[in-house]
């Protein structure tokens, strides 16, 4: 005679279990529960700062013959990383995420306007032109270096308050010419050329607008 003893008695515990749990799933117990969590950011510690620096350089042969005459131009920008600090307006709270990240950017953009009117551009033109043409031509995930400019000439899509200052409203419409296709260099003409075309121009292949 065979011996289902054994049978019989991993029947019952298979039974018991599945009972155990079906019970538990039934008061709601949150060990089988399907959970979820909010967006997360990356944070840097308080101080943490991004530097760039962009350096071209140009080489022409002059007289006499064999000589070579190079001009290097050089540019580094600093950029403060974010962090866990809330930014306060008087009377009027912590800022939205949106209006956060638009701060942010406008800080940025600024330091590069300086740099470039330095050097004789039109710097808020230039800026303008290029948050237009990035979000045409960056594509995204298509490398490391797109990455940290899509990061940089991207703003949020959130609208912007009526508190938030003119500047916002102005650099939020050049993104929002560049997501509608507008051409950006007729948009922005005090701009001669295009800087996306000057800082990658074999990751931005396609053709400025």
């Amino acid at each position: 005679m065979v011996d289902t003893s054994g049978k019989v008695t991993l029947n019952i515990l298979v039974v018991l279990v599945t009972f155990g749990m079906a019970k538990e799933l039934a008061r709601g117990d949150h060990r089988y529960k399907s959970l979820s969590r909010s967006k997360r950011y990356v944070v840097f510690p308080e101080g943490s700062t991004f530097v760039m620096g962009i350096c071209s350089t140009f080489s022409t042969i002059i007289y006499p013959p064999n000589s070579i005459w190079t001009q290097s131009l050089d540019m580094y920008l600093g950029y403060d990383l974010p962090n866990e600090t809330y930014h306060e307006q008087p009377g009027l709270g912590a800022l939205s995420p949106g209006a956060g990240r638009r701060r942010s950017r406008r800080e940025l953009y600024h330091g590069v306007e300086v740099v470039m009117d330095n050097y004789g551009l039109n710097g808020r033109a230039c800026v303008l032109r290029t948050i237009c043409e990035s979000a045409q031509r960056l594509v995204p995930r298509s490398s490391m270096l797109v990455e940290m400019l899509r990061s940089m000439f991207t703003l949020p899509l959130e609208n912007v308050g009526s508190d938030e200052p003119h500047d916002h409203v102005v650099y939020d419409s050049a993104h929002r010419s560049g997501l509608a296709r507008g051409s950006c260099r007729d948009l922005y003409p005090d701009c001669p050329a295009s800087l996306l075309d000057w800082l990658m121009p074999a990751a931005c292949p396609g053709e400025a607008l």
